[in-house]
């Protein structure tokens, strides 16, 4: 028979076509041992296949997980920086401003007691 011949191969598509071929074909005889046997060995092939397929699925899959898991993280940490930069750069402007303001106050302050100690 063709198919049994078709099981020599390496090839694991072939064999589970033979597979599926001969368990139809055993159905149809009536010989229902040989065709549940057949079907098993159908389904093992079937499965193997799909696990061999989806493995490099699954692998690409967790890849681009992990490739865009690092850019948030990457992403995460440059927002962070730049709040902590905005911040730092905000307190050292309100402290510019702020020691202006002293200066300018201490300026005022000054001229003020020199002019009134003019006057007396």
């Amino acid at each position: 028979m063709y198919f049994l011949k078709s099981l020599e191969t390496d090839n694991l598509y072939t064999i589970k076509g033979a597979y599926d071929f001969l368990s139809k074909i055993e159905e149809e005889q009536n010989k229902y041992t040989d065709a549940i046997y057949y079907n098993k060995q159908y389904r093992i092939y079937s499965d193997s296949i799909y696990v061999l397929t989806h493995t490099y699925d699954l692998a690409e899959l967790q890849a681009r997980y992990d490739h865009e898991r690092l850019l948030n993280i990457a992403n995460s940490l440059q927002i962070t920086n730049f709040k902590n930069s905005f911040v730092v750069n905000y307190l050292f402007a309100n402290n510019h401003f702020i020691l202006s303001e002293i200066y300018t106050q201490k300026g005022k302050i000054v001229g003020f007691y020199k002019r009134k100690n003019k006057c007396v």
